[in-house]
């Protein structure tokens, strides 16, 4: 198939889209590019419906970018996942912090 096809299927918002030139077509694949960013980074925390999970893979099968983005977004999630959410903050040695308090007042 075709990527104006996908990008037609892509829309599943009850819009008939029939992109007749290439230039249509880019078009219409930057507006589900959006979609697709909105979906991935919603998909994070909730399961989506059943055609926005088939429309989201139809376009990321023909969307290099979003599939990029998409492996982004996975990559922060296990970073950040392998962390716990209680690290205690850093604490500025007391010396160090009257000293930069010092220098922020000269420098007023």
């Amino acid at each position: 198939m075709r990527a104006s096809h996908y990008a037609t299927v892509w829309n599943y918002t009850g819009t008939e889209n029939n992109p007749k030139n290439e230039e249509s077509t880019m078009s219409l694949l930057s507006q589900t590019c959006t979609e697709a960013v909105r979906l991935l980074s919603e998909s994070q925390d909730t399961k989506l419906s059943m055609t926005a999970r088939v429309g989201l893979r139809m376009h990321l099968a023909i969307c290099r970018q979003c599939r990029r983005y998409n492996r982004q977004l996975q990559l922060m999630r296990s970073v950040f996942g392998a962390y716990p959410e209680n690290i205690p903050a850093a604490r500025l040695p007391d010396e160090f912090r009257q000293q930069l308090v010092r220098k922020l007042e000269k420098a007023d």
